[in-house]
Order: C-alpha cells, then sequence, then structure tokens
C-alpha cells in the first residue's frame, strides 16, 4: 500500500512541478481550449488517472503476491 501510494505521489508531483500551461494571447481561444480540453487539462486527467489506477490495483497485485507466497510455503501436512 505504502508503494502505491509512493508511485501516487511521484505522478501528482511531476505534474505539479512540470510548470504553469502555456498562455495564449488570445484569451477567446484559451477558454475555447478549456471547453475542448487543452494539453494542461488533459495531462492533469491523465495523471490523476494513473494515480487512481495505481491505487486501485497495486493492493490486488500485494494480495495476489501474498496468496502465491502462502502458498508455496505452506508445509505439507502428513
Amino acid at each position: 500500500m505504502v508503494s502505491c501510494l509512493m508511485a501516487c505521489a511521484a505522478v501528482l508531483a511531476e505534474m505539479y512541478f512540470s510548470g504553469p500551461p502555456p498562455a495564449s494571447p488570445d484569451p477567446w481561444k484559451q477558454y475555447e481550449g478549456l471547453a475542448i480540453g487543452n494539453p494542461a487539462t488533459q495531462a492533469l486527467v491523465h495523471s490523476l488517472n494513473t494515480a487512481t489506477g495505481f491505487l486501485l490495483i497495486g493492493p490486488l497485485v500485494g494480495s495476489v503476491a501474498g496468496l502465491l507466497f502462502a502458498f508455496f510455503g505452506q508445509t505439507k501436512k502428513a
């Protein structure tokens, strides 16, 4: 679970430190870009989807790995 949180923090920090989105001199064009989805908004949505995926799939993968190790670590009773 901690590794999933670290991965999410890395993805969101990369989005935060990448800098502000490029500004357009034309405010109407910038507004239209927000309506359709400018690259900065699309990048933010993609990073949030990636973080959500890490948080959802990470514990499942950890559970499966734990089950596999538990299965192979069992002692055979006579």
